[in-house]
């Protein structure tokens, strides 16, 4: 169970921004997403109000809340909850220029699950260290299709989005639930 929280909680790192970005742009939205890391292959649900994220996959749940610095792990089976404060270190840019980002530069135009997107490549700078991405944004919305490492390590993209402002109940933890701390993480 430690793994597949760890596991959650990287992925969640990696979605935050893009999906706050898409938020901005209309309120909200849900779609599926996919989410490789290695060879590891997730898939799942999120929910996207504003600054608040949900995201399911293989059994656990991810609530994130910008608005209180905190993410909120759920196992529903269990009936229990983790709560972790937010790394923003940890949080990949979206399809606004954020704090580091240093260079953008527009490399062409794919088509991803269907739509025509502009790729970039995406340089920020943390502390010393630069790092760059790739990013896939929908040519008619500036939505981020696909985002992923140069080197193919990782990637993530959402499909079948549906915009539409979430039921609010989806980004609070349910009454009944838990909450349990983890030790080392």
């Amino acid at each position: 169970m430690k793994l597949r929280v760890c596991v959650c909680l990287v992925l969640v790192a990696a979605l935050l921004a893009g999906a706050m970005a898409v938020a901005a742009a209309f309120q909200g939205f849900s779609a599926d997403i996919v989410t490789a890391h290695g060879k590891q292959t997730m898939q799942g649900k999120i929910f996207v109000a504003g600054d608040k994220m949900r995201f399911e996959t293989a059994g656990v749940v991810s609530i994130t809340r910008m608005d209180k610095k905190v993410v909120w792990m759920l196992m529903p089976t269990e009936k229990m909850y983790m709560e972790q404060p937010i790394r923003l270190e940890n949080v990949v840019p979206s399809s606004e220029p954020m704090a580091g980002e240093v260079e953008r530069t527009l490399l062409g135009t794919e088509t991803v699950n269907g739509q025509t997107a502009n790729k970039y490549r995406i340089t920020v700078q943390t502390d010393s260290r630069r790092h760059s991405f790739l990013q896939w944004l929908a040519a008619d919305s500036a939505l981020p299709l696909r985002t992923a490492a140069e080197d193919g390590s990782w990637w993530q993209e959402f499909r079948n989005i549906q915009v539409g402002v979430p039921d609010a109940s989806l980004f609070e933890v349910p009454n009944g639930y838990k909450k349990f701390a983890m030790g080392g993480m």
